[in-house]
């Protein structure tokens, strides 16, 4: 059996990254963000807002260096 390759690992890994920053850290400020619309504090919701906004970037840029890795297989 060959061993497996670090660029498929690395793929592997940052999709792991992605899926636990979107479960973990997106879920819960999703949560905060409906627990303030109630509230109807505005400025409360601003910051979640820009936070969940940075952890949707976090999660984009990610992905993209997953895709990298995928395509041009470095290492290979």
């Amino acid at each position: 059996m060959e061993p497996v390759q670090a660029w498929v690992l690395l793929a592997l890994g940052l999709f792991a990254v992605a899926f636990l920053i979107g479960s973990l850290y997106l879920g819960r400020i999703g949560i905060q963000l409906l627990r303030s619309a109630d509230s109807e504090d505005a400025g409360a919701g601003q910051m979640l807002l820009g936070r969940w906004i940075l952890g949707y970037r976090l999660v984009l840029l990610v992905l993209v260096v997953a895709v990298w890795d995928m395509i041009f297989k470095p290492g290979l």
